[in-house]
């Protein structure tokens, strides 16, 4: 145990902190990606984007 301790700190102390949340279960279950919210979609644009892209369609189907 001291030598995990002492080469993977951070992961102890992550496991430690799982432990006291959630008990033994916590340990044995999957926990990653549960509560995240997640990146944005690439399908999704900022309000800026969708004015660019607006604008181009428009110059389009007023050809200039």
């Amino acid at each position: 145990m001291n030598l995990l301790v002492r080469e993977h700190p951070q992961r102890v102390s992550i496991a430690g902190e799982t432990y006291a949340k959630y008990g033994e279960n916590g340990l044995l279950e999957e926990r990653r990606g549960i509560g995240s919210t997640g990146r944005r979609s690439k399908s999704e644009s900022s309000a800026e984007e969708k004015l660019k892209l607006g604008i181009n369609s428009l110059k389009r189907r007023m050809n200039f």
